[in-house]
């Protein structure tokens, strides 16, 4: 009769050995099912007046305001992609019209897709099974590059790598930001990985082929992101672990195959980079010109004392509580980052890399760029050094997630290192380290604003589930250690983001009914869409004034200012608010490095054919001689109202 140990144990064998079925089953589970895991009934709150019989989309968990750039912008984008056509260049998106590929690098009918695995739904689905797909994809790709990135990295150890899968893809780093950039680059960070190792470990030439190809994309991919801030980094974290590589399977043969079809992958990479960089360069031009994020400029260091950035480095001990209380002193997103025990690794470093050998060169090389990490977050260099190293376009916050990120793959590679030498650490070093992690986790916390977001009772939490994690490996219970890191894990990210059904809080709305109606009567109307209306009408397919814009809008802008004088407040990647006015003149206004108000006349309207205006302005009374309003529906419950611009 089998224990409950062995049980488990076969049940386990059995995902491990049955993974990529697995994985398809679910991945074709969730499109069948209309989910994914966007926050897009956010829009609930702000168009509620559903459609008869139309229900909250939201099946499990909670959707999050916070993440604002992916329900409010992200996603827009994508569904206003899915409404016209998947050109390139939408010319419905803002008056001037965006780039797509540079806007959160959306679906688009172009080879640059090919770097894009997540959009490849949009291409022939219906946009909300679309998003399903991109969740899916992203989610089971995610989690199965990763226990193949762990099982190279722990001399395939099936066990820790499948923890190792849930704590990269479960990850608050990850779920927090799973929509945007960085979710993004952990996926083709360890997919470019994993496809460079088994290109040149295995012999078969079809797993050569497919390996060549899962670089070609995950290399489009990760250049296609265009988020330096967080590139930079990942791109010397890439260098990093294949300089281990190197050194640790160093005297393989290389054939004519695959010299042959590592040089068409890389050809094929930088026909396809090119040709988008050759039709983006007018934007590219604008937005590395802009006040921000383009002339952003970081030199290393904090700009806190020492001690506060010291503390800094174990801002995640709070992000378990992130799902459940919003943090205190920075927004969930900006705090989240990934779970790692680097103060360990740093303390054995002495012991562990007494000796650089085979087995350990992965894992010192990843132990250098951590510390290398360090010495840029808490020390200013001088400018030349950081535009010389790319290293500029990095902000503190960007560089401290990708520290944690890497302190988190060598984490799990201590963690292996160990279970192969088991005398390594006596038990005197250990009761010092666990005791030595106490103090400093205790410290970091009260030293720090983590102290007023985590009561005393998850004060104690926080140490006996960090420490005690800690002890459990470090006095080789891993049995143990697994079972709690994947609770822990598990608690901490599968809570982040919601099981969301299809797209009906966007579509099944009165207020998107009637919009939807008359685009169809006048397709090439333009419109201005007040409050938080100005990125929900790209969704609808409508030709929108404003929105989100990735390039400023200038020949707008220009057209508006002549003299450019608010140059410095609209050049800029910018939220587009919106104000009807009855002055004469429109004036701009700066509410946040991202975002703008833009007080636009009544008199300006006609320069750009604006034929409708919806939000929740009461504006109606507004006229000139040569226009008036009517209105065509409102006021909703939500106080939106569409008014009809009438030329005289």
């Amino acid at each position: 009769m089998m224990t409950i140990a062995s049980r488990g144990k076969k049940l386990l064998d059995d995902f491990i050995k049955f993974r990529y079925l697995i994985g398809l089953v679910v991945f074709l589970f969730v499109i069948a099912m209309n989910w994914n895991g966007s926050s897009i009934s956010q829009w609930d709150s702000r168009v509620s007046d559903r459609t008869d019989g139309a229900t909250s989309s939201v099946v499990l968990g909670k959707s999050r305001p916070v993440r604002s750039d992916e329900w409010m912008v992200q996603t827009s984008f994508y569904l206003s992609q899915s409404k016209n056509g998947l050109k390139e260049f939408n010319k419905k998106l803002t008056q001037d019209g965006q780039n797509m590929v540079i806007s959160y690098n959306s679906p688009v009918e172009s080879l640059s897709i090919i770097g894009k695995p997540f959009n490849w739904g949009f291409l022939f689905l219906p946009s909300d099974r679309a998003l399903s797909w991109y969740y899916a994809f992203k989610g089971v790709g995610l989690f199965l590059l990763s226990f193949e990135f762990i099982m190279i990295l722990t001399r395939r150890k099936r066990y820790l790598s499948l923890l190792g899968a849930f704590w990269i893809t479960l990850s608050p780093g990850v779920q927090w930001w799973f929509f945007q950039h960085l979710g993004d680059l952990v996926y083709f960070s360890l997919a470019i990985l994993v496809s460079v190792f088994y290109f040149f470990a295995s012999k078969k030439v079809w797993t050569q082929v497919g390996m060549a190809a899962l670089f070609s994309s995950s290399a489009i991919g990760f250049i296609l992101v265009l988020y330096p801030a967080f590139q930079v980094m990942f791109a010397y974290f890439i260098i990093a672990v294949m300089i281990g590589f190197f050194f640790k399977y160093r005297g393989g043969k290389v054939n004519r195959v695959q010299i042959l079809l590592a040089a068409l992958s890389m050809l094929f990479t930088v026909v396809v980079t090119l040709s988008f960089v050759k039709g983006a360069m007018p934007e590219i031009k604008l937005l590395m010109n802009t006040a921000y994020p383009g002339k952003r400029i970081s030199i290393g260091g904090s700009g806190m004392p020492f001690s506060d950035t010291l503390a800094a480095m174990s801002y995640y001990l709070t992000n378990w509580k992130l799902p459940y209380a919003d943090a205190t002193f920075y927004n969930n997103c900006e705090l989240s980052s990934f779970i790692n025990f680097f103060p360990v690794v740093l303390l054995t470093a002495p012991k562990v890399f007494k000796k650089i050998r085979r087995e350990n060169v992965v894992g010192f090389s990843i132990f250098v760029y951590c510390l290398i990490m360090l010495v840029w977050l808490f020390v200013p260099m001088p400018a030349i050094i950081a535009k010389i190293t790319l290293l500029s376009y990095t902000p503190f916050m960007r560089a401290l997630a990708i520290y944690s990120f890497a302190g988190m793959i060598l984490s799990i590679w201590f963690v292996g290192y160990l279970m192969d030498h088991k005398g390594m650490l006596s038990n005197k070093i250990m009761y010092l380290l666990v005791a030595f992690l106490a103090a400093f986790y205790a410290w970091s916390i009260i030293s720090s604003p983590m102290d007023a977001y985590l009561t005393h009772f998850q004060f104690l939490f926080t140490l006996l589930a960090f420490v005690g994690l800690a002890g459990l490996f470090l006095f080789r219970k891993y049995k143990l250690f697994m079972i709690f890191m994947f609770c822990f894990v598990v608690g901490t990210g599968a809570t982040v983001n919601p099981i969301n059904k299809g797209t009906s809080a966007i579509y099944q709305k009165k207020l998107s009914r009637k919009i939807m109606s008359i685009n169809r009567k006048e397709p090439d109307a333009r419109w201005v869409g007040e409050g938080d209306l100005y990125n929900f009408l790209p969704a609808l397919g409508v030709h929108t004034f404003n929105g989100v814009a990735f390039v400023p809008i200038m020949k707008t802008w220009h057209k508006l200012d002549p003299k450019h004088t608010d140059n410095d407040i609209y050049n800029r990647y910018e939220h587009i608010h919106t104000v009807i006015v009855p002055t004469k003149k429109t004036s701009y206004q700066l509410l946040q490095a991202d975002s703008i108000i833009v007080n636009l006349s009544i008199y300006d309207l006609q320069k750009f054919n604006i034929k409708y205006i919806a939000g929740p302005g009461k504006i109606g009374d507004y006229h000139t001689k040569h226009m008036k309003l009517k209105r065509m529906y409102g006021q909703d419950s939500n106080g939106n109202y569409i008014y009809k611009v009438i030329y005289n």
